[in-house]
């Protein structure tokens, strides 16, 4: 495996790096270890609109465009359930796809 090196002095850290294969086993995993995952996602507008609507999230906040950018923030925000729901699948190939129920 190779040792995670920390992003502010360059020094060694009990980490490891875990990548290589798909679906570990539960004596695959160690603590500390770091996983780099192979994909990346980018979240859409129509995403964050079909999801929240899908979970009948009624906050405007996540689908009215016109509500939203009168708000702080001044544009929809992306439904928190969504970015869990992304980042679990995204963990499957890393962390479960050798689950048995």
């Amino acid at each position: 495996m190779a040792r995670d090196s920390d992003a502010h002095d360059g020094e060694e850290t009990d980490r490891r790096l875990v990548g290589g294969w798909e679906g570990r086993y539960y004596e695959d995993f160690a603590v500390g270890d770091v996983y780099k995952h192979p994909y990346g996602r980018t979240v859409t507008e129509t995403d964050n609109v079909w999801f929240t609507n899908l979970s009948m999230n009624l906050n405007p906040m996540h689908f009215n465009e016109a509500y939203a950018a009168e708000t702080e923030f001044g544009e929809r925000l992306v439904d928190g359930t969504f970015v869990i729901a992304l980042a679990v699948g995204m963990s499957v190939i890393d962390v479960s796809a050798n689950a048995t129920a």
